[in-house]
């Protein structure tokens, strides 16, 4: 359908890659989708557990990314001093949704709670990163 109405209409998509305007509606439907298929007992669940949430948002923004600038540095490796720096930006960022909801969920784990973790630190990320 997509490939069709970019033939018919291709000024639509020119419009959307001008900007990120394409990349943040295609995030917001990835959320939105990943969204409906969540329980209302699930997301009451996951909203109840702050014990968790709070050690999850701790341990993704602040441990991990701790540990891995400090891995970073400490180990000397020969690369330039711009990897270096991109390789403690990585580290830092939250996860996407795909590595944080949905391998919870295929693995077994809870996918509300995983679901609820992976908005708030990808909000809170933007805080928080470098």
């Amino acid at each position: 359908g997509a490939v069709i109405l970019g033939a018919l209409i291709p000024s639509i998509g020119v419009a959307l890659s001008t900007g990120d305007v394409a990349g943040i509606i295609c995030v917001l439907g990835i959320f939105f989708i990943a969204g409906l298929k969540l329980k209302t007992e699930e997301a009451k669940e996951a909203l109840s557990a702050y014990a968790s949430v709070a050690f999850g948002v701790v341990s993704i923004l602040g441990i991990s990314c701790a540990v891995g600038a400090g891995l970073t540095k400490a180990v000397p490796l020969p690369i330039p001093d711009e990897f270096t720096v991109g390789l403690i930006v990585f580290f830092c960022m939250p996860c996407t949704i795909n590595s944080g909801a949905v391998l919870a969920k295929q693995a077994g784990g809870n996918f509300a709670l995983a679901l609820l973790l992976t908005v708030a630190c990808n909000l809170l990320g933007v805080l928080t990163c470098p």
